[in-house]
């Protein structure tokens, strides 16, 4: 699995933990509950707009957040992608003046199902973040967007650590590229 950030100081947070860290209303001081509270609500709102439908079929309460982050929602959702070359358009089309990052996650190392259906309620899927460190998760074709992007999502639990948002598995099982400046001007050259 890829990401691309375009600036190689950012820390990997996913955008519901940014939202809620900058939010006036952050107060209980455990970043779990309060993403699990704020992603129950977000979903019981966007139920109640109809966002839940989507082609004559009702949408998961993952599916619905899925397709409510490409809309530009916040939620625990960190996207990644199963191409690289994704993961490097997004580490270098923004910011050409600063160094990009290039993340990359050794499938093996991480929990969770690709092709198939995820139709357990977001209380359940939330339950067992206890037991799995960092989960991967391939959402459907919802959105032209998520298959262009061969999206790919990954969420955990809420760390608080200095890398991130996400539980980061043991050293070996990811790895971290620089895009400099320079390298962009190299990739846009190829290309």
């Amino acid at each position: 699995m890829w990401r691309g950030q375009s600036d190689v100081s950012w820390r990997i947070d996913s955008s519901g933990y940014r939202r809620l860290k900058s939010s006036t209303n952050y107060q209980s001081g455990d970043s779990e509950k309060d993403l699990i509270r704020y992603e129950s609500n977000l979903l019981q709102q966007a139920t109640h707009r109809g966002y839940r439908y989507s082609e004559g079929r009702v949408l998961t309460d993952f599916e619905l957040l899925a397709r409510l982050q490409h809309h530009g929602a916040a939620t625990r959702l960190v996207d990644f992608t199963r191409n690289a070359l994704v993961g490097l358009w997004f580490a270098c089309s923004e910011n050409n003046s600063k160094s990009g990052l290039l993340i990359g996650f050794d499938t093996w190392h991480l929990g969770g199902y690709e092709k198939e259906v995820e139709n357990r309620s977001y209380v359940e899927i939330v339950a067992d973040l206890e037991d799995y460190p960092l989960i991967t998760w391939e959402p459907p074709g919802i959105s032209p967007r998520i298959a262009v992007q061969h999206s790919q999502f990954i969420y955990s639990a809420v760390s608080n650590s200095s890398r991130g948002s996400l539980v980061f598995p043991e050293e070996g099982a990811f790895r971290l590229f620089e895009i400099t400046p320079e390298h962009v001007n190299l990739i846009w050259t190829a290309l």
